[in-house]
C-alpha cells in the first residue's frame, strides 16, 4: 500500500513538474527545477520535544526555519521550487 502511495506521489509531482515546465516560459527556458519533500512533521513540532522540557534544541523553531527557506525559493518568489510534498503526519 505504502510502495503504491509513493509512486503515486512521484507520479502526481513529475505530472506537476511537467504542468509548470510547460507554462512557465521561465523554467521551460531554464530547465531546472526543485521539488521538496518534507519529511513526518510529529516529532518536530511536538511542544514536548523543546528545550522547556529538557531537549538540546526547539526543533520548531528549526521546522520554521526549513519551511521559510522552501516559500523563499517558490516558483513565485523567483525560486525554482515547483512542488512541496509532505509524507507522514502534518501537524
Amino acid at each position: 500500500m505504502i510502495k503504491r502511495f509513493m509512486k503515486g506521489l512521484l507520479l502526481a509531482a513529475f505530472c506537476f513538474s511537467a504542468y509548470v515546465c510547460q507554462t512557465n516560459s521561465t523554467i521551460l527556458t531554464d530547465k531546472r527545477f526543485t521539488i521538496v519533500v518534507i519529511p513526518d512533521t510529529q516529532n518536530v513540532v511536538d511542544f514536548t520535544r523543546q528545550k522547556a522540557e529538557g531537549f538540546a534544541i526547539d526543533s520548531s523553531e528549526i521546522f520554521i526555519e526549513q519551511m521559510e527557506y522552501i516559500a523563499g525559493r517558490a516558483v513565485s518568489d523567483g525560486g525554482n521550487v515547483v512542488f512541496v510534498a509532505s509524507v507522514g503526519d502534518v501537524w
